[in-house]
C-alpha cells in the first residue's frame, strides 16, 4: 500500500492559515491523502545576552505550540480529521526546505500570502526552492486569507 500524500499547510497567521487549511483539506481529500501544519519558531535576531535569547526562543515555541494546538483543534472539530503537526525551530526558509527534502509524500504546499514575521510567500517559495538539495517539483498554492469556504470548495 502506497503512503498517503501530505498538503502541508505553511502556518502564518490565524487568518490567512484557516484559508490555507481549509484547500488543503478539500485537496487531500479529493487524492485521498492527509493535511500536514507546518510551523516554526524562528531565531530572535541577535541578542547580546544569551539568557535574554533562550528566553525569547522559549517564549516563541510555547505560543507557535499554542496557536498550532488550537488550529488542529479547530480542525478537527470542523473537519473531523486530525492534521500531522509539525514544528520545527529555525528560519523558515531554511527548515522548510529540510523538510520537504526529508518527506518525500509532501503533494502540496498551500499558504496564505503572508505568513507574519515579514515573511512574504513568493519570497518564501523562493528561498526554500534554492535552499532544497532535491529539486523535486511540489506544486505551490496560495490561499487568500478572506477567500470564503464555499468558494474553495468550488475550485477543488
Amino acid at each position: 500500500m502506497a503512503q498517503e500524500k501530505i498538503c502541508l499547510v505553511v502556518v502564518g497567521s490565524e487568518a490567512e492559515t484557516r484559508a490555507a487549511l481549509h484547500y488543503a483539506h478539500k485537496l487531500a481529500e479529493r487524492m485521498g491523502g492527509v493535511v500536514g501544519l507546518f510551523g516554526v519558531a524562528e531565531e530572535p535576531q541577535a541578542m547580546y545576552w544569551l539568557a535574554v535569547q533562550d528566553a525569547s526562543m522559549e517564549e516563541r515555541k510555547e505560543k507557535l505550540e499554542q496557536h498550532m494546538s488550537a488550529l488542529s483543534h479547530a480542525f478537527q472539530k470542523g473537519e473531523g480529521k486530525t492534521p500531522i503537526v509539525y514544528l520545527r525551530e529555525g528560519r523558515l526558509d531554511t527548515c522548510l526546505a529540510q523538510f520537504l527534502d526529508e518527506e518525500s509524500r509532501v503533494a502540496a504546499l498551500v499558504l496564505g500570502p503572508r505568513l507574519g514575521a515579514g515573511h512574504m510567500a513568493a519570497s518564501l517559495v523562493a528561498d526554500t526552492y534554492e535552499k532544497r538539495k532535491k529539486k523535486t517539483a511540489i506544486p505551490v498554492i496560495m490561499i487568500p486569507s478572506d477567500m470564503k469556504q464555499q468558494d474553495i470548495d468550488m475550485m477543488v
